[in-house]
């Protein structure tokens, strides 16, 4: 009996994997482009990893001092405390700061060129932000990782995982100097405008 439970479990666990990954995928309609982040899982652990940490030393620091050197000054206690939650809160940033524009999820509505995202708050809540596709502007920015701007947020989306490329050319804009973005020219396979030859 058990080994006739077992063989019917493996021949209903390809369809069950099926049927979950087509869910994953899968769009509303033919007017609709869905786009997942990749890394949308792991941004969200890491993010809530290091609130977790970032919480610990809030909770710990203070703790660590007043057990481990009850006879410090209150100075030192004072200043290793603040060290302590410092650098816990400063690691935490800058993970926000690097993976904010981390788009996890891009619908895109063909017909009316609405587009909407989702993204992570600092606190590795979900947000939405919804505008027009014409409302897309350049990067000028040095931080990394960001591929288009819309009503002044940085976006990010991972160009190779990204399906739609004639979408794609349409959220790496050009820069006002005219200098193309990046992306798109990749993607085509085609390189940047070099001079002709001259005879």
């Amino acid at each position: 009996m058990q080994r006739r439970a077992l063989t019917s479990l493996l021949h209903a666990l390809p369809n069950y994997v099926t049927q979950r990954s087509s869910q994953s995928v899968a769009t509303p309609d033919a007017n609709t482009f869905v786009y997942y982040g990749p890394l949308a899982v792991t941004v969200t652990r890491l993010k809530k990893l290091s609130l977790f940490s970032f919480a610990c030393s809030i909770v710990g620091g203070p703790l660590l001092v007043l057990w481990g050197a009850p006879g410090a000054p209150l100075a030192a206690q004072a200043s290793i405390m603040v060290t302590i939650c410092g650098f816990g809160f400063f690691t935490t940033a800058l993970l926000h700061w690097f993976t904010s524009p981390y788009i996890h999820r891009l619908t895109y509505h063909k017909s009316s060129g609405l587009v909407e995202v989702d993204s992570l708050t600092f606190l590795a809540q979900h947000v939405k932000d919804s505008f027009h596709i014409s409302e897309l502007e350049y990067p000028d920015t040095l931080r990394p990782q960001v591929t288009f701007k819309a009503k002044n947020k940085l976006f990010y989306v991972d160009a190779d995982n990204f399906a739609d490329k004639e979408l794609l050319t349409r959220l790496t804009p050009m820069d006002p100097a005219g200098t193309a973005h990046g992306v798109e020219n990749l993607q085509s396979g085609k390189p940047h405008a070099q001079g002709q030859d001259t005879e």
